[in-house]
């Protein structure tokens, strides 16, 4: 149990770390200015998505625009699966993301905007056998993708991007470490 607050600690911290590292970078990155979109055109500020990943998990997740180039994001996952009658694995995922806006793209066309971005994320997983817990982890990883406009509230997003999983159990010696290049397969619908 020391050792999974060692993590949740050492997570935190790298978590803050990345965090302070992209606000700070946030104008160094900006190529350049939107500068023939009308923001009433497009809304942007806050949506409401689902995520198709390669892992499986399923995800609801809620973005919000911080300012211009700066967004984060919630996001919350459960994959359920049986095995045999009453053999339930269970496994949920919370976490943030953090990105930044590193170019906008415009032709004449209204609906043919594409945002480039990057950013961070960093997870807390569990993993559950009925109602025994087989592992707590985290995943930290970094991200370089692009959100495109399909209309006016609706974007698809696709990025990609290495990531660090570690999963211990919280009672045999047992863990998990592992760092795999992940894609991720969003849409958004934005509210305003």
């Amino acid at each position: 149990m020391n050792h999974l607050n060692k993590i949740k600690k050492y997570t935190f911290l790298v978590f803050v770390l990345l965090l302070i590292t992209t606000f700070i970078t946030t104008n160094i990155f900006c190529l350049e200015e939107p500068k023939k979109i009308q923001p009433s055109l497009f809304k942007d500020k806050f949506s409401l998505g689902i995520s198709i990943e390669e892992t499986t998990i399923p995800l609801l997740r809620t973005k919000l625009r911080i300012t211009n180039n700066t967004y984060a994001e919630v996001r919350f996952g459960v994959a359920n699966e049986m095995k045999g009658e009453d053999l339930v694995i269970g496994i949920f995922l919370y976490g943030a993301r953090f990105y930044n806006t590193l170019k906008f793209q415009n032709t004449n066309t209204k609906l043919t905007y594409t945002k480039l971005y990057w950013g961070i994320e960093t997870d807390y997983l569990n993993v559950l056998h009925t109602s025994i817990e087989l592992g707590k982890g985290y995943v930290i990883g970094s991200f370089i993708g692009a959100e495109k406009f399909l209309f006016k509230n609706l974007t698809l997003n696709l990025d990609i991007g290495p990531y660090y999983l570690y999963i211990k159990h919280p009672i045999f010696d047992k863990e998990v470490n592992s760092v795999d290049i992940i894609f991720n397969l969003m849409f958004n619908y934005y509210l305003w």
